[in-house]
């Protein structure tokens, strides 16, 4: 039965957009289930794991999918449900994919969830998106530290190219802390954290949506509680709020993975700086102030308040020159250059204003080209890394093969000495089939002359009879 999906989606429109699932457990399923029924397709779910007994109540498939392949069967448990949704399931381990095949996966999803405990997959997933560019989600729940298990949730997100901290930024700032759980809780807990979950995607995949409010530029780890009151561990956090965005802060050494470094407050003063939309528009109202107040006060220079005056604007008019960004207002600063020049002939002491205008733009140019370099350079030591991957690959399947080639020839060579035994033995058997051939020979003759002899006997039997006939009446 065809179903018409303008009916199915007549209080809301679809989503669209292509997510990679690995992990097919208790939270990935639900997300999974989620998302299909949101319209996002295609959706490709990657575990090796089988459903057990134990995941029955709080796992999407049921009973009849008991001992099946836990993603191949939620695959088919989503296309019967939304046909729409083209689900693919792939049972394997996602470590243990060709380096190419994890890639091919990351770069043909739009997003990538990790909803699985396994920290080196984590890291995997993270290498990868770095190298896809592509977002990537990390769902997880609480266990232990006297928190109810799934009684909070995380929801770990983040942005390539340094946009956000990274999955090892995020393990380097927690620390000790220990990792989430993904298998834990009841499905009224999990459900709740999926929900969240399912909101962050959409925010990532539709940017301008509503919806994207969920999201904090600078506080990429969202902590969700549950339904119930908080428990003591967490009372204090959570207080009446239901959902924290939490700061998550590059490291202070650069990120082994994303190349993210946390400004020291020298460099946040400097021109080297971040700069945020902003400040540069408190930059660009400060600067055309300073002009049109400049052009007043040239008749009125002198010796007196007005130099004061003067000089006090400069210094604030350098203090914000100090927070501009290296490459975010560039064209702004052209601009702003070219309305110095017309003041600088009417005031000649603020000639060297203009130069360090100039000199700013000519300095964001080369670290706008510097940054070029270093993405190119990044990109680059990716390509070289799964290179090496891939080689290492190589070697470890020639090394079994190796192994494997010994193993058979140590086989042929058994197999040759056991030859050789038969031969030697069936050599020695020789004397013995000859004399077993003689023996056959007498037996053969002897039989022949039992055979003769009895004829005989027979014959000379009958010529007795013949001539000596028994005596009989009329």
């Amino acid at each position: 039965m065809d179903l018409p999906k303008d009916r199915i989606y007549v209080r809301h429109p679809p989503r669209h957009g292509a997510v990679l699932i690995v992990g097919a457990g208790v939270v990935g399923g639900f997300l999974a289930d989620e998302l299909a029924a949101r319209g996002y397709s295609p959706l490709r779910l990657v575990d090796r794991d089988r459903l057990e007994e134990e995941n029955l109540i709080r796992h999407p498939l049921g009973r009849p999918y008991l001992g099946q392949m836990k993603a191949s069967a939620l695959a088919n448990h989503i296309r019967e449900e939304a046909p729409w949704c083209n689900a693919i399931g792939t049972d394997a381990d996602f470590l243990k994919l060709p380096t190419g095949q994890q890639l091919h996966l990351a770069r043909q999803a739009d997003v990538i969830v990790a909803a699985i405990e396994s920290v080196d997959c984590r890291l995997r997933i993270n290498e990868l998106c770095l190298a896809a560019e592509k977002p990537a989600v990390y769902p997880a729940v609480w266990v232990g530290g006297g928190v109810r298990e799934a009684e909070v949730g995380e929801i770990f997100w983040m942005r390539p190219g340094r946009q956000t901290p990274c999955y090892v930024c995020l393990r380097r700032w927690r620390a000790e802390a220990g990792e989430g759980r993904t298998g834990h809780g009841t499905q009224t807990d999990i459900k709740y954290h999926v929900l969240a979950t399912t909101s962050v995607i959409d925010a990532l995949l539709n940017p301008d949506d509503e919806r994207a409010g969920i999201l904090d530029a600078e506080r990429n780890l969202i902590l969700v509680h549950g339904f119930m009151p908080p428990s003591e561990a967490v009372q204090d956090f959570f207080d009446e709020r239901s959902m924290q965005n939490v700061l998550v802060r590059f490291p202070e050494t650069p990120c082994p993975a994303c190349g993210g470094q946390r400004s020291t407050q020298a460099q946040q003063r400097g021109l080297g700086g971040q700069i945020t939309e902003e400040t540069a528009q408190a930059l660009r109202r400060a600067l055309d102030a300073t002009v049109a107040r400049l052009g007043k006060l040239v008749p009125l220079l002198g010796d007196g308040g007005p130099i004061a005056e003067l000089n006090r604007r400069q210094a604030e008019l350098e203090r914000l020159v100090g927070q501009v960004a290296s490459h975010s207002i560039e064209p702004e600063l052209v601009r702003i250059s070219a309305e110095l020049d017309q003041v600088v002939g009417a005031l000649p002491e603020l000639e060297y204003v203009g130069q360090a205008m100039a000199r700013l733009v000519e300095f964001s140019g080369k670290i706008r080209e510097f940054d070029s370099q270093l993405g190119e350079l990044d990109h680059k030591l990716s390509r070289e890394k799964m290179a090496m991957e891939r080689a290492v690959g190589v070697a470890n399947e020639l090394a079994v093969l190796r192994t494997q080639l010994n193993g058979t020839q140590s086989d042929m060579q058994s197999f040759r000495s056991d030859i050789r035994r038969v031969e030697n033995e069936a050599v020695s058997l020789k004397p013995l089939l000859e004399n077993l051939r003689n023996v056959a020979s007498v037996l053969s003759y002897v039989q022949e002359y039992i055979i003769l002899t009895r004829e005989q006997r027979d014959e000379e039997r009958r010529a007795r009879m013949m001539r000596n006939p028994p005596p009989h009446s009329d």
